[in-house]
């Protein structure tokens, strides 16, 4: 049963995050103080854990390091969590999504 509920979880973590080709930009100081606020008050606010580890995406990320880099980073962080925890920020618009260019040779 676990492994069914991973599996949907998955799946609409997808639909808002379909890769980490992405730079995710934290919105401005106080609108994300406003974000963070809303997301807290909400039916299903994430828990303690969760808010470390949306913590950590957010301090890490930036223009230079894309979700992939950041990801890689917090590589003692279980994946599923880690996806979990981004798509949250995404869905939230704790963060805003920026494609990696690609560089030609």
């Amino acid at each position: 049963m676990d492994g069914i509920l991973a599996l949907d979880n998955r799946t609409a973590e997808k639909k808002i995050l379909p890769h980490l080709n992405f730079y995710a930009l934290p919105v401005k100081s106080k609108e994300l103080e406003e974000k963070i606020k809303a997301l807290e008050d909400s039916l299903d606010p994430p828990a303690g854990r969760e808010w470390q580890i949306i913590g950590e995406i957010l301090r890490l990320s930036n223009q230079d390091t894309s979700l992939a880099e950041v990801f890689h980073l917090l590589d003692n962080i279980p994946t599923a969590l880690l996806w979990h925890g981004a798509a949250t920020a995404v869905k939230h618009e704790l963060v805003t999504l920026k494609p990696v260019a690609l560089q030609s040779v």
